[in-house]
């Protein structure tokens, strides 16, 4: 029984010694549910997750959607802030998407936030969007010395 337990308590703090890592953010009570039932899941979120903690920066995210007459419209603004209680603000550089769906069902709509979030953050992680990714990092900074 003692080494059952030693061999459980080893492999916690080994775990832990190795935990994965984590993209902190603020969204609404809609897309915090679906990311706490699907996670984050996109082509280079380990790039993405550690350029954010390197810089001690969390992912804000604005959305809408909409079910009308004739679509299923969602909208996601993805910004930046600094880390940390006495911080105020996001940044103005943001990366923005539209998208929309000919079903009109709730389902369709969860579905299209989800999927549109997600592309939003494989957009930022991609090489090819470096410089807005710098760009976004340098005003989390900015952010954090102007309110010192």
């Amino acid at each position: 029984m003692e080494k059952l337990f030693l061999g459980l308590a080893s492999l916690i703090v080994s775990s832990a010694s190795f935990a994965d890592c984590f993209i902190t953010y603020s969204a609404n009570d809609s897309l915090t549910k679906l990311i706490a039932e699907k996670g984050f899941n996109f082509d280079g979120y380990d790039k993405l997750c550690k350029r954010l903690n390197a810089n001690d920066a969390g992912v804000a995210f604005k959305t809408v959607t909409q079910i009308s007459p004739y679509q299923t419209t969602a909208g996601v603004v993805l910004s930046m802030y600094p880390k940390g209680n006495k911080y105020k603000g996001v940044t103005f550089e943001s990366v923005n998407w539209l998208s929309y769906t000919q079903e009109r069902t709730t389902t369709a709509q969860n579905q299209e936030l989800y999927s549109l979030t997600m592309y939003a953050l494989q957009d930022l992680a991609n090489t090819v969007n470096e410089d807005k990714l710098k760009r976004m990092l340098i005003e989390v900074n900015e952010i954090r010395k102007a309110t010192k």
